[in-house]
Parts: C-alpha cells; sequence; structure tokens
C-alpha cells in the first residue's frame, strides 16, 4: 500500500503542475480572472474543468493510502474533496460571471473532475 499510495501522490502532482503549467500566468491561488483573460480549454482543460484539483485530490488519496489504513484514508480525502468541491462551485460561479455562454458551452462538454464520469 505504501507504494501505491507513493505512485498516487506522484501522479496526483504531475496532473497538478501540468494543469498549472497549461493556465501559465492565469494560475492564481485566490479565485480571480486576470484583466484580458481567456477561457483555457486546450490539454486537459479539453476533458475536466478543474484538472489542478483532480490532481491534488489524487495526491491526498495517495497520502492516505501511504499509510496503509482506512482512517488514515478518510481523514487525509473527505476533508480535502468537501473543500475542493465548494471551492469549484464558487470558482465555477465566478467563471459564469465572467465568461458566460462560452463557459456554459465548455461545462456541457466537459466533467468537472473525472473524464467522461463527473
Amino acid at each position: 500500500l505504501k507504494i501505491t499510495g507513493i505512485v498516487l501522490i506522484i501522479v496526483g502532482m504531475i496532473i497538478r503542475f501540468v494543469a498549472i503549467g497549461t493556465l501559465k500566468k492565469y494560475f492564481t491561488v485566490n479565485l480571480a480572472v486576470s484583466e484580458g483573460q481567456t477561457l483555457i480549454t486546450n490539454g486537459m482543460y479539453g476533458v475536466i474543468r478543474h484538472p489542478a484539483y483532480t490532481g491534488s485530490i489524487i495526491a491526498f488519496i495517495g497520502f492516505g493510502v501511504s499509510f496503509g489504513n482506512i482512517v488514515s484514508l478518510i481523514f487525509s480525502s473527505i476533508p480535502c474533496i468537501i473543500l475542493f468541491m465548494i471551492r469549484i462551485n464558487n470558482e465555477e460561479k465566478l467563471l459564469m460571471e465572467t465568461f458566460g455562454a462560452e463557459y456554459k458551452t465548455w461545462q456541457s462538454t466537459t466533467k468537472k473532475l473525472i473524464p467522461y464520469i463527473y
């Protein structure tokens, strides 16, 4: 389980860093839209709207798995998932206000976190 957990952490962080690299200068820690920002829909963003969060969730799950017990998995991943879902809802409201119909169209062709599923 330790090796599986470490692999999940590494995969999750790679996904997160690639997603952040795709956003380039538009990536911020705070929810914000920069002046002149365009909607990024290429790369992983062509399949899911929040790949950086997906990567983080995978890494947190890996962290819990690496300890080899269900309690660690629950306490390392469930709070993370809940907080990311709240943040995603707030972010999607901001992006809808900013990009309007373009964002609504992109929502209809992509999933939030898991390709082809959710």
